[in-house]
């Protein structure tokens, strides 16, 4: 059947660790077909050859399409985020709009936004705007009506923000759901990372993952779907396996933190998001 495609963010891996073969090799022994380039790993292939096309012959090997890219800086910088997207063949950038550079200058945000739309459809490359953690909807709306031809990247765990925005993903969606080409998801849960609430491993949510996918559904949604579940970056390494034992193991030989939760994650998702999920 027709349905969204499950992508995971190269984030699940420790952000010293560049995307080389063995984490792509996991990847597709999970059965993942689809991949976003994290901003650790982008810049880490543009700047180097080598390590561009390595990740591009090695995503072809293990069978993993490089869906998109998330840019590594915003607008300002956004052209060189969409020039490795077309050296490495992915198909989307997703890049932030700050809200409070929508409230200071609206009109030269559009600009820049034209610019990188007009860039990205040059080299055949869908563009995308996510919105921030601290993205009220009205300014966000206002941008894409100002630039019919952009898409969204809907990051459901900055988006479900009752206690601070007032709003969650649902508004989102009422507003901008048709524009939508990309979500990224992960566990909302403020007990188990106080100091963002995000990205931790899904379970006990601000979001029922279930009636989320029933609602995609209805949509005939057949975008990406991207885990973005990744470490709490103010913890130490040695932290992080501390903060992440509870996770289900998997082989002794495989037992490291990112693998117990790239597997974790990647089953859960394919459990709650089925409804959503093409074959």
């Amino acid at each position: 059947m027709a349905g969204a495609t499950l992508s995971v963010s190269t984030v699940v891996f420790p952000a010293d660790e560049p995307l080389c073969e063995p984490q792509l090799a996991w990847l597709g022994r999970l059965g993942v077909t689809c991949i976003e380039v994290s901003k650790d790993d982008g810049p880490r292939c543009r700047g180097s050859r080598h390590a561009l096309e390595n990740v591009r012959d090695l995503a072809e090997r293990y069978g993993v399409r490089l869906g998109s890219l998330h840019a590594w800086s915003g607008l300002e910088g956004v052209v060189e985020a969409c020039e490795t997207a077309g050296d490495l063949g992915a198909g989307m950038v997703v890049v932030h709009c700050r809200h409070q550079d929508l409230e200071e200058d609206f009109d030269g945000q559009v600009a820049k936004v034209r610019a990188y739309v007009d860039g990205c459809f040059e080299r055949g490359i869908t563009p995308t705007v996510e919105n921030s953690s601290v993205q009220p909807l009205g300014p966000f709306a206002r941008l894409f009506e100002a630039v019919p031809e952009l898409k969204l990247t809907l990051d459901v765990k900055h988006a479900c923000k009752p206690e601070t925005l007032g709003l969650t993903h649902v508004d989102y969606l009422r507003e901008l759901g048709d524009r939508a080409v990309n979500f990224h998801v992960s566990g909302i849960n403020r007990a188990r990372d106080p100091v963002t609430g995000d990205g931790t491993p899904p379970g006990d949510d601000l979001v029922d993952w279930h009636e989320y996918a029933e609602d995609l559904r209805r949509r005939d949604y057949a975008g990406l779907i991207t885990i973005e579940s990744h470490f709490p970056n103010y913890l130490s390494p040695a932290e992080q396996e501390e903060a992440y034992a509870d996770l289900p193991g998997v082989a002794t030989a495989e037992n490291t933190v990112s693998r117990r939760l790239s597997s974790y994650v990647v089953g859960y998702y394919r459990e709650h998001l089925a409804a959503a999920l093409g074959d």
